[in-house]
């Protein structure tokens, strides 16, 4: 399907015949991106965000969820992993709150979150023509509102994928990924809490100074608190 494909996505106009050939045939599609992103995302920029929801389906269904990809989203700031391996390799999947499935699986419970949790342990996933392996999760809770009363409840989960192998990709290993912005060696008596708590500041999103900052001491502050976050990851 991708060798496919590939000789249509080298070509920007055939790509839109391609489009408009699959949706008179009633091939349902998800929504266009802007151009601004469609173009940010051919030039490899690390503004570009990639991302999906997975749900539910219904009892009737022959899978037990739904992926469905979202239009590209462009953003006014990256990350030092979008930077160094770039954004394209990196899919943010929104899960449902798998704790309250629909009622049809309430007696199957504890057999979804199992099955769950070993998919997300299974590396090597191959879908849209890339294998991937999960790169981080975290809980999403609802925004405090101070005229609502608060929420502890979940409303699912962020999963983010990172591509190993795919096409116009280099092959990277997950290990070559954490050893990159987490030295090993340099920090073989980390607690895994701290390891991780170090990975979210790879994920912490900037603005690109080198763009927008009208001032040198903006810039060299924005440098300089980079500079900083690297040597204390390796020190």
């Amino acid at each position: 399907m991708m060798s496919t494909i590939l000789p249509i996505l080298e070509n920007e106009g055939n790509f839109w015949v391609y489009v408009d050939d699959l949706r008179k045939k009633g091939v349902k599609l998800p929504d266009l991106p802007s151009r601004e992103a469609w173009d940010a995302a051919r030039d490899g920029s690390p503004f570009v965000i990639h991302c999906g929801r997975v749900s539910f389906r219904s009892m009737k269904a022959d899978t037990l969820f739904r992926l469905t990809l979202e239009p590209l989203q462009l953003q006014s700031t990256s990350n030092r992993f979008f930077r160094q391996f770039g954004s394209c390799r990196f899919l943010r999947l929104l899960f449902p709150a798998l704790e309250r499935p629909p009622q049809y699986l309430n007696a199957t419970r504890a057999d979804l979150l199992d099955r769950v949790q070993e998919w997300l342990r299974t590396p090597d996933k191959e879908f849209m023509g890339c294998k991937w392996s999960v790169f981080h999760t975290r809980r999403r809770r609802p925004r405090r509102n101070k005229f609502k009363p608060s929420e502890d409840e979940d409303i699912g989960y962020e999963v983010m994928l990172f591509a190993t192998e795919g096409p116009n990709l280099r092959p990277v290993c997950l290990d070559e990924l954490f050893n990159w912005f987490v030295p090993v060696k340099l920090n073989q008596k980390l607690s895994s809490c701290k390891a991780f708590a170090r990975l979210e500041l790879g994920k912490y999103n900037r603005p690109d100074c080198r763009e927008s900052v009208h001032t040198m001491s903006a810039y060299a502050a924005y440098r300089t608190f980079e500079n900083l976050c690297y040597t204390r990851i390796q020190a």
